[in-house]
């Protein structure tokens, strides 16, 4: 069985009226069989 998991990574900039998230992306990683 395939096991995969999501990881967000957010790029955030402080603009003139707060934190604004600039850019976003969602990977998918495969867990270790570890």
């Amino acid at each position: 069985m395939e096991r995969t998991h999501g990881v967000t990574l957010y790029v955030i900039a402080k603009q003139d009226d707060g934190w604004k998230i600039v850019v976003g992306q969602n990977t998918a990683v495969e867990a270790s069989s570890a």
